[in-house]
């Protein structure tokens, strides 16, 4: 399984993702966005992102059509707004426990 953390300069919620997959024993890869170009590459659209095997972690990002290198993203999880990906997302996307 591969983990990449893309992140930008702007929004320092990676930070806190960093640490929570740190804590479940991942190491990730780090991608800094820093131009509209490399957020479409990436299909970007907001700090902190996880992907895993190429894939976004949220499944609402599907439907995200604006790629962009600036600012920061909201995650929905089981009916609740967050700054970045809460540990129970992605305890339940990793399959992995976080102590």
């Amino acid at each position: 399984m591969k983990v990449q953390l893309l992140y930008n300069t702007e929004c320092t919620f990676y930070t806190a993702t960093l640490k929570m997959l740190r804590t479940m024993g991942i190491e990730p890869e780090l991608i800094l966005i820093d131009s509209d170009e490399k957020a479409q590459a990436w299909l970007f659209f907001g700090s902190p992102q996880v992907m895993i095997d190429g894939k976004d972690i949220d499944p609402n990002a599907q439907t995200v059509t604006n790629f962009h290198a600036s600012g920061c993203r909201l995650y929905v999880f089981e009916g609740k707004v967050y700054d970045y990906p809460p540990a129970e997302m992605l305890k339940k996307v990793l399959g992995r426990n976080i102590s």
